[in-house]
């Protein structure tokens, strides 16, 4: 068995939980671990029988390992390192070629997803930017449409409130992609008709530019 393996068959989540000092409540809830996450009520689910936790505020989800790189902010080796010293698991400092292997490819996976979320965060908050000052371009124009009726007559009103309602659709279709990536129920929603209740499938397409915003 690699130093991984054992621990996780040595070390329970409520194992960690407890050596962080991390109360769980009686309905196996806790707040949530990660240092740049504010959560006043517990928003994470502990999963006592798959020894995982998972926050349903900020997604994140994880083993005893895991919880050990965030809330020391170290890499996997580090924690594994912390764990077999925290609790006296004799387990050594060197790891085989085939440990090191294992490490160096969650290490990349992680790599990788933490990088697609920071694309992901950056790309929703463009667009949340773009559409914003959009709407605050046309709302200043239609306020002015309606101050200066004399100056602004036939097809201008009409031009300008097609621009406005169309930006603030826009404006409402993002508000439901951000919340089906949150995992938010949006079945109500016109948009899930058209693009189904998956966040993540309806960005790939949006990158892809199979659908325009």
């Amino acid at each position: 068995m690699t130093k991984i393996e054992i621990i996780k068959a040595k070390i329970s989540i409520t194992d960690i939980l407890s050596h962080f000092n991390i109360n769980i409540n009686n309905a196996n809830w806790i707040a949530c671990i990660c240092p740049e996450h504010t959560d006043k009520h517990p928003s994470m689910k502990v999963d006592t029988l798959h020894n995982r936790v998972h926050c349903f505020s900020c997604g994140f989800s994880g083993d005893v390992i895991d919880v050990v790189v965030k809330i020391k902010q170290c890499n996997k080796r580090e924690a594994i390192i912390y764990i077999d010293k925290a609790f006296k698991l004799g387990l050594g400092g060197d790891f085989t070629i085939e440990e090191k292997q294992e490490l160096a490819k969650i290490e990349r996976l992680m790599a990788y997803k933490k990088n697609k979320e920071r694309k992901k965060q950056e790309f929703l908050e463009q667009c949340f930017k773009d559409i914003i000052t959009k709407l605050r371009f046309c709302e200043s124009v239609i306020k002015d449409i309606g101050i200066k009726k004399g100056e602004y007559r036939g097809n201008w009103g009409e031009k300008w409130s097609d621009m406005y309602f169309d930006y603030l659709k826009q404006s409402i279709y993002l508000d439901w992609l951000y919340y089906t990536l949150c995992g938010f129920d949006t079945k109500e929603n016109q948009w899930t008709y058209t693009y189904g209740d998956n966040g993540t499938n309806v960005l790939k397409k949006i990158y892809k530019g199979e659908i325009k915003i």
